[in-house]
């Protein structure tokens, strides 16, 4: 008899235990709730969105107060408005999730995002300390973390941060020109050298050139400085660092300028399939943006879609016919995939919409220097001179053709002057290499030697081209 009421007393004592468990989690959904309702903003005028994203802000505000998962429909009203520029709504947001979803770290994440944009840097930082105890392994909250502690001045925490991202991922070219940075700050210049050439190794010269100019500077290493000047104009310029949680709210846009800059984003990062799902989400929502279709015939293009890729163009040309660009993306698609008339004709077509366009003059004189037009030619390359002087593509080109007539000190000339815009372009550096060369110019030809030995963008077999030419013509090794 004792047994069993021992038995029964522990069986009550579970029930009870049971129970108090369950007051307890509805309490907690119920403080979640709550939470959820009270972060609600002020509905924002939506009238001149599209009548979709209306409804669906109207819906998910509903969802909250109904409560059956009110973090689930906060979080879906949070991407909603921060995917659409609304960004004082989705931080309202956000700040609800972080009580209604506390162990979900995206919401700190993106709203500490917005808050390092409006420069609160402090709020920022307590955020994203929090992200990284809850998702250590999420390297683009510590690359923001970083950059935001450089910022505050606060270098050392910074230092820990690329740290602790390094031990995720060793090769990161953000992490480490993060901790350039430091190194330079602190008078590491060796070692911010070392980082600063795998950054830009890592990232083909898009992460970290800058800096690593100034750290050769500071070493005295001046023609590397200028070699690496060189190569950072030619590929282009810096772009944030990949951000999962981030790019995911552009799947909720409905802004076609925002989906194109997305995309571009995505696109220059690699990930083509999100920069395409972008584009095709920007049309479908927006289909007379031409900027779009334009973009999406560029990717098109690249995957070798030239069926597809031609009538986004076609369609970014007609939308806009003073696009210039759609014009030269039709002329190069129209001549893969039916050949140089069909090219031509594009490009007449787009000379004829858009006569002050530079491009299309390039690719114009370029046929006629393919005819063997060079008189003509070399008028098209001096007007896209004259057009878009910051650029040496025209110039590179006249310089071909005064070497091929002979006109071999104009020509040399010329690319002089392609050096005084982009110092150590590789072009003009070998090409002035061999002139020299080929002139008897012992002591010059040794000078753009060393100069083409110090550009990376110069391959091995170039270099020894060079080197083979001086040894035939001086009858030494230039090393």
């Amino acid at each position: 008899m004792k047994a069993r009421t021992i038995g029964v007393i522990a069986a009550c004592a579970v029930l009870v235990a049971g129970g108090g468990f369950g007051i307890l989690h509805y309490q907690e959904l119920g403080a979640r709730k709550e939470a959820a309702i009270a972060s609600l903003p002020s509905r924002p005028t939506l009238s001149s969105l599209p009548s979709e994203l209306q409804r669906r802000v109207e819906a998910a505000e509903r969802e909250v107060r109904r409560g059956e998962d009110p973090a689930g429909a906060l979080s879906l009203l949070a991407t909603l408005y921060h995917a659409n520029g609304y960004e004082a709504e989705a931080a309202d947001c956000y700040r609800g999730l972080l009580r209604a979803d506390p162990d979900n770290p995206r919401w700190a994440h993106n709203l500490a995002h917005l808050l390092a944009g409006y420069g609160r840097a402090d709020e920022a930082i307590v955020l994203w300390r929090h992200v990284e105890e809850l998702a250590p392994e999420y390297v683009p909250a510590l690359i923001r973390l970083g950059d935001v502690l450089i910022k505050a001045d606060r270098w050392d925490e910074a230092e820990r941060a690329y740290l602790a991202g390094l031990e995720v991922a060793p090769r990161d070219p953000y992490l480490l020109a993060g901790l350039a940075r430091v190194d330079v700050q602190k008078g590491r210049l060796d070692g911010a050298r070392d980082k600063l050439e795998a950054a830009t190794d890592a990232s083909e010269f898009r992460i970290g050139n800058a800096l690593l100019v100034t750290v050769y500077e500071k070493l005295g290493l001046k023609e590397k400085a200028e070699a690496v000047r060189a190569q950072a104009k030619s590929f282009g310029t810096f772009f944030d660092a990949p951000d999962p949680w981030l790019d995911a709210i552009y799947d909720e846009c409905y802004d076609a300028y925002r989906l194109t800059l997305g995309a571009g984003m995505a696109d220059r990062r690699g990930d083509r399939a999100t920069a395409l799902r972008l584009l095709d989400r920007a049309v479908r929502l927006h289909p007379d943006y031409f900027l779009a279709h334009y973009q999406l015939g560029s990717l098109h293009e690249k995957g070798g879609a030239l069926d597809r890729s031609e009538l986004h163009l076609r369609r970014a040309a007609e939308l806009n016919p003073t696009f210039g660009d759609a014009w030269l993306g039709l002329y190069r698609v129209a001549g893969a995939a039916r050949g140089r008339s069909a090219a031509l004709s594009a490009l007449q077509e787009g000379l004829a919409r858009c006569p002050d366009s530079p491009g299309l003059r390039l690719e114009y004189g370029r046929h006629l220097r393919d005819q063997r037009r060079p008189a003509e030619a070399l008028r098209e390359f001096r007007k896209v001179y004259e057009l878009r002087p910051a650029e040496v593509d025209a110039l590179i080109e006249i310089a071909q053709i005064q070497f091929a007539q002979g006109q071999v000190q104009e020509g040399a000339a010329t690319l002089k002057l392609v050096l005084d815009i982009v110092p150590a372009h590789p072009v003009a550096l070998s090409t002035l290499c061999f002139f020299s060369i080929t002139s008897g110019n012992q002591l010059d030809s040794r000078e753009w030697l060393r100069q083409c030995r110090n550009q990376p963008r110069l391959s091995r077999e170039d270099l020894q081209r060079l080197a083979s030419a001086y040894q035939s013509r001086f009858g030494e090794s230039p090393w």
